[in-house]
């Protein structure tokens, strides 16, 4: 699907019962990328790299605190997918979305 001249994945909710509530978050595979999709509102949504630049340990989203864990070796970010603490070398990777009714778009090229 193209839309703003950009090539758009649709993730529907019904597919996915996790993110149809704010604070829901899974991982999924997208055109051969691992990602961790985050629900901050009903309005927005994140798309991340799904591995920690760190060593690659799997990531986990802490409603709680709207931080993106790495349970491995403490390494935490923020829902830009900057590095607020821990040994992270960089920032996460992110994914454009939109939030369009009962679906979720992300741009992952």
């Amino acid at each position: 699907m193209a839309l703003g001249g950009k090539k758009w994945v649709a993730v529907p909710l019904a597919k996915a019962p996790k993110l149809q509530k704010v604070g829901g978050s899974m991982v999924t595979r997208i055109r051969g990328k691992e990602l961790l999709l985050v629900r901050e509102s009903e309005t927005v949504a994140h798309a991340f790299e799904a591995k920690c630049p760190h060593e690659q340990c799997d990531l986990n989203y802490a409603p709680d605190s709207k931080k993106i864990e790495c349970p491995c070796h403490a390494g935490l970010f923020d829902l830009t997918g900057k590095v607020l603490e821990g040994p992270p070398p960089r920032a996460l990777e992110t994914y454009e979305t939109i939030v369009d009714g009962d679906r979720i778009l992300l741009s992952v090229t």
